[in-house]
């Protein structure tokens, strides 16, 4: 009858009440685990000196994300110079992945899933980014005339840029595009686009601009 319905709704409820509980006891053992195997992680990349292996714990440590993230909390009036020294440290493996040049947004995504429920705002991360100067950060922040913003090791200049461009273009007869651009500076096609534009504006390249597409060529004159 009624009190037997009554009684299996409750038997029902107790039963939900008690997966529940187990489940979030698994998850909250599953988060701590990960923490430790983190740490754990941090600490063997750091003792080690094999490259291969060290690159490898490093792989590791970036996909597993960050434990002690910066925050005003611990940090108080340090927090955008010690947020800069971690992004620094964080970031530095995945520009090195990325040939050495990413864009702000796409660090900005990659730091931010790195660093789980502790986001951090763009505007933080910039201020941090400015920071690296001072520290002695083998990392660049630039702007592009066009706004487009990229974080590039020390390697990337723009003379280094102008002459892998120019030795695809031996002659007047030769041109290029945004894409195959990318190919020669090994980055994509939107940050290739600004470099050409960066030797456009130092004269190196000139623009045809035509009804199909945007191609550059060998300033010769």
């Amino acid at each position: 009858g009624v009190g037997g319905a009554v009684n299996r709704q409750l038997e029902r409820a107790e039963a939900t009440n008690k997966t529940m509980d187990e489940a979030f006891t698994d998850l909250r053992a599953l988060m701590a685990k990960a923490g430790e195997m983190v740490t754990l992680a941090e600490r063997l990349a750091e003792s080690m000196d094999g490259k291969g292996e060290s690159s490898e714990l490093q792989r590791l440590v970036l996909s597993l994300g960050i434990t002690s993230p910066v925050t005003r909390a611990n940090a108080g009036a340090e927090f955008h110079r010690e947020l800069g020294k971690q992004l620094a440290d964080w970031i530095t493996p995945v520009v090195q992945k990325s040939n050495g040049i990413i864009t702000v947004t796409d660090a900005f995504c990659l730091f931010n899933r790195a660093r789980g429920t502790e986001l951090v705002s763009p505007q933080d991360m910039l201020r941090a980014s400015e920071s690296w100067e001072s520290l002695g950060v083998d990392l660049h922040l630039r702007k592009f005339e066009s706004g487009v913003m990229v974080i590039h090791t020390v390697e990337r200049t723009d003379e280094e840029a102008c002459a892998r461009l120019l030795a695809r273009l031996p002659s007047y007869e030769h041109s290029i595009d945004s894409y195959e651009a990318a190919q020669i500076l090994a980055t994509t096609p939107e940050i290739a686009l600004e470099y050409l534009y960066m030797a456009e504006s130092r004269g190196v390249l000139c623009r045809d601009d035509g009804p199909a597409q945007m191609r550059f060529y060998a300033n010769m004159f």
